[in-house]
């Protein structure tokens, strides 16, 4: 019973942080349940289900201020979808060790992610006039989808920062078009990372521990709302700030813990 209190208790955490940053909620679930015992490989997959609650309830609540740039989710999804399945089932034959080298590209790719999100010192002003191509969309798209789904995050990680400083989307636009797009790629992602490796028991498919992912699901849902609330009522700036210390902080230490685990082996 205390392991699932854990488990949904992390959920809330990791809603929270989707809510507020615009990502799927495995940028912040794969590490905390590393942290509680679970497998790389099973860390990469468990998560993937329980970003469907977090994005809904997330993209629901940033749709209701007309925050969600629903051209940009459709082009950005039409190719992610596709590009999520190759990642998933790439997972165990791009790193046969363990895991440990994804987690680690996995940190590298959350580090850069967020500094690119680092505010100048002037005024950050919004463009007026975001950039409408559809091929960049399908790029950015493809690039987020094969990451999500090799890595077992939500692609938020690249959405964000990639509509900020390349399509000149507003911040929170672009956190709630990310979670909109989230919301369309999950359900192959899940698909896709139950079949990554045979079941070893009807709880534990593939990559996906559904005895963890349960409870995790249970506390995503009203961490989401809380933290998607919470970031539109953000200053501008200090959603950038706070977006940038989140995001290396949990890189640096995700990528300690896993040269930690290799240095022991």
């Amino acid at each position: 019973m205390m392991e699932v209190a854990t488990f949904a208790l992390a959920g809330f955490v990791t809603g929270i942080f989707s809510g507020a940053l615009g990502v799927g909620g495995a940028l912040l679930a794969t590490p905390l349940i590393r942290f509680l015992g679970v497998g790389a490989y099973l860390a990469i997959g468990t998560t993937v289900p329980v970003m469907l609650p977090t994005t809904i309830t997330g993209a629901y609540t940033y749709h209701r201020e007309k925050l969600v740039d629903f051209r940009a989710a459709v082009w950005t999804a039409a190719s992610g979808v596709a590009f999520v399945v190759v990642g998933a089932l790439s997972t165990r034959h791009i790193d046969r060790g363990g895991g440990h080298a994804l987690m680690l590209i996995t940190a590298v790719v959350l580090f850069f992610s967020g500094m690119r999100l680092l505010p100048s010192r002037s005024k950050i002003v919004e463009p007026a006039e975001p950039i409408r191509s559809i091929p960049a969309f399908l790029a950015i798209g493809a690039v987020s989808g094969f990451l999500s789904g090799l890595l077992g995050v939500g692609g938020g990680i690249i959405m964000v920062p990639a509509f900020i400083s390349l399509m000149r989307l507003p911040t929170k636009t672009a956190l709630g078009t990310s979670l909109a797009v989230i919301t369309l790629t999950v359900i192959p992602n899940v698909i896709a990372q139950s079949f990554a490796a045979p079941c070893l028991s009807i709880s534990s498919c593939g990559n996906i521990d559904w005895t963890v992912a349960l409870p995790l699901s249970i506390g995503v849902i009203p961490g989401a709302r809380l933290g998607a609330k919470l970031s539109i009522r953000a200053p501008e700036r200090a959603l950038r700030i706070v977006m940038v210390i989140a995001i290396t902080s949990i890189a640096l230490v995700y990528a300690w813990r896993e040269i930690a685990e290799l240095s022991s082996l």
